[in-house]
């Protein structure tokens, strides 16, 4: 049997990576929290550090990434006032990327719905305008992974 292609840490899973096959629970949690990726700027955060940034309006992956590159600590990514939706937000994750600078989501609408798809996409930080929530861990039927 041949096995499909899989990331480099389902492929340390052996045969789990086969369509048809299934991840028991416990080996899931264990792939899903080990491969998340540090958040910087909650950790410094909780050093106390003063963090610096910039709103990102332009709803623009090159505006985004000559942002990224500019040496700011978080840039966000508004999608609340600017012309931003789900695929652009998701272009300017991806751009910025490469960079040592945090991404956070303002998102348009404060629901779970909205707020469980940012996540979903790979927005790390929301800045949740609504008030309604003060953490996504908060809304209704949301739970965030370990922080850093």
């Amino acid at each position: 049997m041949k096995q499909a292609p899989h990331s480099s840490s389902l492929s340390r899973l052996g045969n789990f990576g086969v369509p048809g096959s299934v991840l028991p629970l416990r080996l899931a949690r264990l792939v899903m929290t080990r491969d998340l990726p540090r958040n910087a700027f909650q950790a410094a955060l909780a050093r106390g550090e003063p963090q610096i940034g910039l709103w990102c309006c332009l709803a623009d992956t090159v505006a985004a990434e000559i942002s990224a590159g500019a040496g700011f600590d978080w840039l966000l990514l508004d999608s609340e006032h600017s012309p931003n939706d789900n695929r652009t937000i998701l272009a300017q994750l991806q751009a910025v990327q490469a960079y040592p600078v945090t991404a956070m989501v303002r998102p348009p609408i404060g629901n779970a719905v909205t707020i469980k798809l940012l996540l979903d996409i790979g927005a790390q930080n929301l800045f949740n305008p609504h008030g309604g929530y003060g953490r996504a861990s908060e809304a209704p039927g949301l739970r965030h992974p370990v922080s850093a």
